[in-house]
């Protein structure tokens, strides 16, 4: 059954996520957490609802996305020109105020932010891939634009988010000429934002000590 689709597809997702509350060591942050996703997933079933009986809602969730991703994206990048600048951004006011050293933008880490931009970008990404040639450019751009300030985070996150994400972009482009370009695009993205995690590593690692903890919750 359609209707029924994005319930079966996300109950592995909640029944695990229960599980792992159950086990956590701060039970409450972990009920904090867990109901988190449990109202992000009563949101998405009634979205998923909407666009059956609406063609054009998912075309307006994808842009409010998009516009809200973006505008997380320049304030991440007005932080990053006020610390290369020298200004004390940690003790700057609300919205300004972040860690000189990974700014995040309004998001708590960059490994967030960066997941949400690369997640707008390739849903930006997607509808170029389905567009007609006219508005395909500006949209790739604008999706280039998204995932490129995601990887620019430096964040393993945001690399996981461009593999999974990418990957699922790519296998439903029905154009597998243009298919072919996106994966060659996503992985020369997936190298240089590898590269650029790798190079904020060799500079050192504050957090070293539990990095593989670090990337266990990442993954």
């Amino acid at each position: 059954d359609v209707a029924r689709a994005p319930l079966v597809a996300l109950l592995p997702a909640f029944v695990w996520a229960a599980l792992a509350a159950g086990f956590a060591p701060d039970a409450a942050a972990a009920r904090d957490g867990y109901a988190s996703l449990l109202a992000a997933g009563v949101l998405l079933l009634a979205s998923w609802h909407l666009a059956r009986i609406n063609d054009s809602w998912p075309v307006v969730v994808m842009w409010v996305f998009a516009a809200a991703a973006a505008l997380s994206g320049v304030l991440w990048a007005i932080q990053k020109a006020g610390a290369l600048a020298g200004f004390d951004i940690a003790t700057a006011s609300v919205p300004l105020r972040a860690d000189p050293w990974r700014p995040a933008g309004d998001f708590l880490h960059p490994g967030h932010l960066g997941t949400y931009l690369v997640a707008a970008g390739l849903a930006v990404a997607a509808l170029a891939l389905a567009a007609a040639p006219p508005r395909r450019l500006p949209l790739a751009f604008f999706a280039g634009a998204l995932i490129v300030a995601g990887l620019a985070g430096e964040a393993l996150a945001s690399l996981l988010a461009l593999f999974a994400g990418g990957l699922v972009v790519v296998l439903s482009a029905r154009d597998r000429r243009l298919a072919r370009y996106a994966a060659v695009l996503v992985g020369l993205a997936l190298a240089a934002g590898g590269g650029a995690v790798v190079w904020r590593f060799a500079a050192g690692d504050q957090f070293a000590y539990s990095r593989l903890s670090i990337w266990r919750a990442a993954l």
